[in-house]
């Protein structure tokens, strides 16, 4: 998978500015504000319908004011032998089991 930009939120980045490496909820982002400029988010809890607020892993999340959130699934930031920052793709299902009993990550935190 190639994605070329990532917004995460300072928490979850190292001194560079870079995503730690982990294990993370993916969106894509689309703001119609601004061309619809994409760029994809990441989260420790996965993101949320922003209606009814139900969990999702996949799929259309909602939109407000013009700008669109999409789950993708979850990755794996990992950094390669040359020290790059990547993202390979996992089973967000298998990484939500991990994370509900665990409650070290804000299960209430939203896509926003």
């Amino acid at each position: 998978m190639k994605i070329n930009k990532i917004e995460v939120r300072a928490r979850h980045c190292d001194s560079d500015g870079n995503p730690e490496p982990g294990r993370y909820f993916l969106a894509l982002i689309t703001d119609e504000n601004h061309g619809n400029a994409e760029h994809y988010r990441v989260g420790r809890a996965p993101f949320h319908t922003n209606r009814s607020g139900e969990v999702r892993f996949n799929g259309w999340c909602g939109t407000t004011d013009n700008v669109c959130v999409a789950a993708c699934g979850a990755v794996e930031i990992y950094r390669d032998k040359a020290g790059r920052v990547r993202a390979r793709r996992i089973d967000a299902a298998v990484l939500f089991a991990e994370v509900l009993p665990n409650s070290g990550a804000d299960l209430s935190e939203r896509s926003r």
